[in-house]
């Protein structure tokens, strides 16, 4: 399980400490003392072998949100689907990105058709909300 943090100060700037500083414990007390907003982020694993480590470290820790990562070259797994039924159980509001969406041999719209079709579906019920990016 990796645990990082970002600050933020009022105006919404990163707040970053010098290059110097490479203990993790001097570079979070930096973030913390000079931010207004510390967001804090948890990637937990996301093999079938390791559900039970991330069921723990979700439970344990109550996030805001997940973020559920789906590799378009694998499209919706049944471990993406655990971790939504998770999501949902710990009632934990969630948002999925799909990477690899450049990848020549992905066909994007199917991809975004089975996740579609998946939080339709009658145990999760969720309608699907796409954000674009016009590039």
């Amino acid at each position: 399980m990796g645990h990082y943090i970002i600050g933020f100060d009022d105006d919404r700037n990163l707040i970053l400490p010098d290059d110097s500083v490479t203990d993790k414990t001097q570079r979070w007390s930096y973030i913390v003392e000079n931010s207004s907003k510390i967001v804090t982020l948890l990637d937990l694993c996301g093999d079938d072998k390791y559900f039970k480590a991330t069921a723990f470290g979700v439970s344990s820790s109550q996030p805001d949100y997940c973020m559920i990562l789906i590799d378009s070259t694998k499209g919706m797994t049944q471990m993406a689907k655990d971790h939504i039924a998770l999501s949902i159980s710990l009632k934990i509001p969630f948002f999925i990105v799909v990477n690899k969406i450049d990848d020549p041999s992905v066909d994007f719209k199917e991809v975004m058709n089975k996740i579609r079709n998946t939080l339709k579906g009658i145990d999760i019920n969720r309608k699907p909300f796409v954000v674009k990016n016009e590039m």
